[in-house]
């Protein structure tokens, strides 16, 4: 096993690289001297982008009341992070977006990452972490899971047999299959695309925040929403373990969350769900179909 885990971790290196626009919207992030019209240009002369920002911008889970009718409206609403994070998320996507094995939905897969995404700003604005990469975090971080369906098919069929046999997390299913996570393939490929460690390290350790004590709290922020996500419904694979919502309040991650400063029980986990729930069905479908 030790040898298939060094080609597949040797194998991600070939893989291609991101586009020159989001390989410079990464510059920019990492330039405290950036300019915001830098990001302005390159949005504007993207027009599938520009749609996507008004669709953000219009989109319930950003509390839109009035109707945004212009890229200029939209861009100053959500805040050039904001817009920063989008561009980034149509990039991996559109990395991915043209292979579908048919063994894993990737419309479902989307849906998850998209939940997940808005569960994460969402809790980071209530636990007020001040952390602005919470939603691209939050869209890409099982970006892992579509690394292996597209470059390593095999193993992923081997993958979802074992998820499909043992009713297991999905982590588990990889460890005994090819002992390693789609965490550590996501973070060694977003390493190669250089992008900001906080980002890296709140996807490598969304399993196990209590991992890297440097972004513990953005890892905390990721690995709950993510609970949150599949308490909600939106699970990345069909045959995923159902998440208990009470099982988990008594946990000792749950535990772990609270010593860390973040009050957590049953109550307030529901009110996450609901208000997760509540955003989702004021979207009209629209949000749901960010990358449409």
């Amino acid at each position: 096993m030790e040898d298939r885990l060094d080609e597949i971790l040797s194998r991600i290196e070939e893989l291609p690289t991101l586009p020159a626009v989001s390989q410079r919207i990464l510059e920019l992030m990492a330039d405290e001297n950036a300019s915001n019209r830098e990001i302005s240009k390159l949005v504007e002369n993207d027009q599938s982008l520009a749609l996507k920002i008004m669709k953000m911008a219009n989109s319930a889970f950003f509390g839109s009341l009035t109707k945004i009718t212009s890229l200029e409206q939209a861009m100053i609403k959500l805040g050039m992070n904001e817009v920063r994070s989008i561009v980034l998320a149509v990039s991996v996507y559109d990395f991915f977006s043209n292979s579908d094995s048919g063994v894993f939905n990737r419309k479902r897969f989307w849906k998850h990452g998209i939940v997940c995404s808005h569960a994460a700003k969402y809790l980071g604005n209530y636990f007020r972490t001040g952390n602005d990469t919470l939603f691209i975090s939050g869209l890409v971080h099982d970006m892992g899971k579509a690394v292996l369906d597209e470059y390593f098919h095999d193993e992923f069929l081997s993958i979802i047999n074992y998820l499909e046999l043992k009713r297991c997390t999905f982590s588990e299913a990889e460890k005994a299959v090819i002992g390693t996570t789609h965490s550590q393939i996501a973070a060694r490929l977003l390493t190669q695309w250089k992008f900001p460690e906080n980002i890296i390290q709140q996807i490598l350790c969304h399993h196990a925040p209590w991992e890297d004590k440097n972004h513990e709290k953005g890892g905390i922020m990721i690995f709950l929403a993510d609970i949150i996500t599949k308490a909600s419904g939106y699970y990345c694979h069909a045959d995923e373990e159902e998440m208990d919502l009470m099982a988990f309040s008594q946990s000792d991650q749950a535990d772990y969350i609270n010593k860390s400063g973040f009050k957590l029980d049953y109550e307030t986990l529901e009110r996450f769900v609901n208000h997760i729930n509540e955003a989702i069905a004021g979207e009209a479908d629209s949000m749901m179909r960010f990358f449409d």
